[in-house]
């Protein structure tokens, strides 16, 4: 596979060049222009010495002309970082399984997002990007990287001392992170009944838990007799019997060895036949330096074949569980 690697590499030298390329001339002629501007800008403080009113706006003139040529480059490096990206994540995946498809810009929707039942739905903004969708080996998988927030208005009201009913109002923002990481969809190949939920142990992710133990809970938190597992995760469902039939000794291990190879926090969902998988903070087809490209190729096959490897490593290909 190694070989192939370095195949892609050399197949796709010349589109990684031109990248290279444009992003090297692009920072050469912002730096070159923003260079013209300061020198401009102190030609103009010298003749003007004297006149400290023109130096100031000469000296806003060179900031906001700074801003632009800095916007621009970002856009030219933002654009040569799309193409790259189109390019060979493609290419990897074909190396994989040729049923694998990238999407750069969509990914699983709010709706998908919500169904899993494992974060709030009191979000404001919800951003889903870099999908691989398609089969790994009998069961079909996607992946995305989705950002999530909720961002809450706070008001101060400023009161007037000399009248009461005189007041300004300042307006402030606070955004906090709901979700952001590696999200995974996959056919469990197994039918059951209602909603069972893990998580790694004191992480909450849904308010709708908070209310566990009441008559108006739906859910059950659940003790099983894996106590390394216990240790780990916090079980929770709407039955019993179902998170029974899930969560065999040896699929409770199988959870244990993929959560403590994946170094981050853990969400867990299966309902209907469909297993939910949130990896917190996990970066997901970032290409890094771009230098690098042979071993940027490399790492991210890696990194995507560690994903398509869930399955594997939750023996969810074998068909001795099906749905009726």
């Amino acid at each position: 596979m190694r070989n192939k690697l370095k195949q892609l590499s050399y197949d796709y030298k010349d589109v990684i060049n031109d990248v290279k390329t444009s992003l090297k001339q692009a920072k050469k002629i912002t730096l070159s222009l923003m260079l013209i501007f300061f020198i401009t800008f102190l030609v103009f403080c010298i003749i003007n010495i004297a006149r400290f009113e023109y130096i100031i706006f000469a000296f806003i003139a060179f900031l906001i002309v700074s801003m632009i040529l800095y916007a621009v480059y970002n856009y030219i490096k933002e654009s040569q970082y799309i193409i790259y990206k189109k390019k060979i994540i493609p290419a990897v995946l074909s190396l994989i399984d040729s049923s694998l498809r990238y999407s750069m810009y969509n990914g699983h929707s709010q709706k998908e997002f919500f169904y899993s039942d494992l974060y709030s739905r009191n979000i404001t903004n919800f951003i889903s990007k870099d999908m691989i969708k398609g089969m790994a080996g009998n069961t079909a998988i996607k992946i995305s990287h989705i950002f999530a927030e909720r961002v809450e208005e706070i008001r101060r009201h400023n009161f007037n001392d000399d009248d009461f009913n005189r007041h300004s109002q300042q307006v402030k923002y606070r955004h906090y992170t709901v979700f952001s990481g590696v999200f995974i969809s996959l056919d469990f190949n197994k039918d059951f009944k209602g909603i069972t939920k893990l998580h790694t142990k004191g992480r909450i992710f849904n308010n709708s838990e908070a209310d566990m133990g009441t008559l108006f809970s739906k859910y059950e938190k659940i003790t099983l007799e894996n106590q390394m597992f216990n240790k780990y995760f916090d079980v929770i469902t709407t039955d019993i019997q179902t998170a029974l039939y899930i969560l065999t000794p040896a699929f409770m291990e199988l959870l244990l060895n993929m959560y403590f190879n994946s170094n981050t926090e853990l969400g867990i969902c299966f309902r209907n036949g469909i297993m939910f998988i949130a990896f917190e903070n996990a970066c997901f087809l970032e290409l890094g330096n771009i230098k690098d490209y042979e071993k940027n190729i490399e790492l991210l096959y890696m990194e995507i074949k560690s994903l398509l490897n869930v399955v594997d490593e939750l023996q969810l290909n074998n068909r001795i569980w099906t749905k009726a």
